[in-house]
């Protein structure tokens, strides 16, 4: 496995852990009537500190994830790159 995959594959994996752990506190202060279920904002201004350093986490990673993608796909000249298959 070469080292550019595997840091991508690390990073996915990191982005996915922290919106599963985001989810799963949600779910359990839902589920124990802390919180009403759309009551939430985006950025969890109504929630604890951690809750909303957590998703600003997330987020930034998903930003960073899509602007990478986007110029490894495209490079500086727009044009879509070519993958090759080995």
């Amino acid at each position: 496995m070469s080292t550019t995959l595997l840091a991508l594959l690390g990073f996915l994996c990191w982005t996915l852990f922290l919106l599963v752990l985001m989810e799963t506190i949600r779910s359990w202060l839902v589920l124990t009537r802390e919180h009403p279920a759309n009551g939430f904002n985006p950025e969890n201004s109504n929630l604890s500190p951690f809750m909303q350093r957590l998703a600003r986490a997330h987020a930034k990673l998903v930003i960073v994830r899509a602007a990478g993608l986007d110029r490894w796909l495209y490079g500086s000249r727009g044009h879509c790159r070519q993958v090759e298959h080995h």
